[in-house]
């Protein structure tokens, strides 16, 4: 849905005035759709993990979503990994309100399927990665967003776990309908098949905000505390690499009241 709010453009929870950028375009339909929304593509950066000449090979669908992002302004960049986009010379000194992934992948193998264990790692590497690089790209209030299915096998990513281990709160967690974005064509990936689509069924937009502690207003503000706590994410095992570091800001006297009393400081 394309709704525009004065000078702004919509199309369903983005708009032209946000800094956005997307990681690991297939053949940059997903890019092409918000630009085209907004009538620019002037606050877009959109990437691709494949040089230009590999890409126009393996997504020969792009060309004309290329033409049409170039004309509307937007920096295209390739060969972007997605490991260390933060250090990119042409991204390191840039923030983004949104940072966006869709349906990360890390690749078609012949002798692996979905639910092998090897490939699962692979693909939780790469969304661990993109968590952790994205994190260091984000505006004041920003927000890194993935588009993943939440059906099995692709469930036990455990994707709010490895963003927790990034700084990274889930903000939000709604279903994601292909038909909000006309003209985007998800994309597999990879060296099979790779122009080809695949199912988008139990798909989610993940939107993860920086977890930093917040200062309470107290009347001696002077005597605060940051606990450092140990916080259990949803799926995670009792056992200490499971867990994520947290922040808890408190008063004078309950620090030393939980100091005294030696309270666990683990919560779920």
């Amino acid at each position: 849905m394309n709704i525009s709010k004065g000078k702004e453009r919509w199309i369903d929870c983005y708009n032209s005035s946000q800094k956005i950028l997307l990681v690991g375009e297939g053949d940059f339909s997903f890019s092409a759709c918000l630009a085209r929304a907004f009538r620019t593509a002037g606050n877009i950066v959109a990437t691709s993990y494949l040089k230009r000449k590999l890409l126009l090979q393996y997504h020969w669908t792009s060309i004309p979503h290329l033409e049409e992002l170039e004309r509307l302004g937007c920096l295209l960049l390739y060969k972007i990994d997605v490991y260390k986009m933060h250090t990119h010379p042409n991204l390191k000194k840039k923030k983004f309100d949104i940072i966006i992934f869709n349906f990360p992948h890390a690749g078609h193998f012949d002798y692996l399927c979905e639910r092998d264990t090897e490939l699962i790692a692979m693909h939780k590497g790469l969304v661990k990665a993109y968590f952790k690089s994205a994190s260091k790209m984000l505006t004041a209030g920003g927000e890194v967003h993935l588009r993943h299915r939440d059906d099995p096998p692709y469930d036990s990513w455990n994707v709010v776990l490895l963003a927790a281990k990034a700084g990274l709160t889930l903000k939000e967690k709604v279903s994601f309908c292909k038909t909000d974005y006309p003209g985007y064509h998800n994309k597999r990936g990879g060296d099979i098949k790779t122009n080809k689509t695949f199912p988008i069924i139990c798909a989610y937009t993940f939107k993860f905000t920086l977890n930093t502690p917040k200062v309470v207003d107290l009347p001696y503000k002077d005597e605060v505390h940051v606990l450092k706590m140990k916080k259990q994410v949803h799926g995670a095992e009792e056992d200490d690499d499971k867990y994520i570091q947290t922040e808890k800001v408190v008063a004078f006297d309950d620090f030393l009241s939980q100091k005294l009393d030696e309270l666990k400081l683990s919560y779920k």
